[in-house]
């Protein structure tokens, strides 16, 4: 029982080893994603070691954890950058939207604009304000797409009629065959 014991507390001690080198190498890539201004994999890296850092001991632990340290004020830093940024991008794409709703379009091309601005907005992810902005975007959209409504409808049920007719048609050819 000693013996397995011992084997057990040896294999502990070697899977401690491995998970503590994971770490080591992984706050190199850390910096170099940081350096480079990959926040989305700066951010996932920076979540791994975290999670990780729970399953080592605890002089390991806090070595690591005074290791990470200075990335975190970095990555706080650009994530605030970020959101800043999508803050004022989302502020743009606002602008944009507003032009939409007085613009005289062609309810299929202002359709299609207005899908463009709208995925724009889901790529930028979070912002500062962005309940406010999102409220405010949204409502244009509504009023932007209020002519393409009318558009698209007149064009469904032409497209009905138009069916209606073709069936009719197809049917007169078959009695007459």
């Amino acid at each position: 029982l000693q013996e397995q014991l011992h084997q057990r507390m040896s294999q502990h001690q070697d899977w401690q080893k491995s998970i503590v080198g994971e770490v080591e190498h992984s706050i190199e890539q850390l910096q170099q994603f940081l350096t480079e201004g990959r926040l989305r994999e700066a951010q996932s890296l920076w979540d791994k070691n975290q999670n990780t850092l729970k399953r080592i001991g605890e002089p390991d632990h806090q070595r690591l954890q005074e290791l990470l340290l200075p990335h975190k004020a970095e990555l706080t830093k650009l994530l605030d950058w970020k959101r800043f940024a999508a803050s004022e991008k989302k502020r743009e794409l606002i602008e944009k939207m507003t032009g939409l709703t007085s613009e005289d379009l062609p309810p299929a091309t202002k359709a299609r604009q207005i899908r463009e601005l709208q995925d724009e907005w889901k790529l930028l992810g979070h912002s500062d304000d962005n309940d406010t902005l999102w409220i405010q975007f949204s409502e244009l959209s509504k009023t932007a797409f209020e002519p393409c409504k009318v558009y698209f409808k007149e064009r469904k049920e032409k497209q009905a009629a138009n069916l209606i007719a073709r069936t009719n048609i197809c049917e007169q050819l078959e009695a007459y065959v």
